[in-house]
């Protein structure tokens, strides 16, 4: 989780490296794997020590309605 790298890496790296499968994260790896395509880290998203406050903006396009 980025509370654990918080200091090594930014927000932006953390996701992406989460992205390239060289770490993972129980929600971000979880959504991932559901098709959902993270677009943006979203600062102050909400008061979390795990997250450091950050959230991740996360993109589904629904397949009923995209070939």
């Amino acid at each position: 989780m980025y509370h654990q790298v918080k200091d090594t890496m930014t927000p932006e790296e953390y996701v992406e490296s989460v992205l390239q499968g060289l770490r993972k994260d129980p929600v971000l790896s979880f959504l991932i794997q559901c098709g959902r395509v993270p677009t943006g880290v979203v600062r102050n998203y909400l008061d979390d020590e795990e997250s450091v406050n950050y959230g991740v903006l996360m993109e589904w396009k629904n397949p009923f309605l995209y070939d």
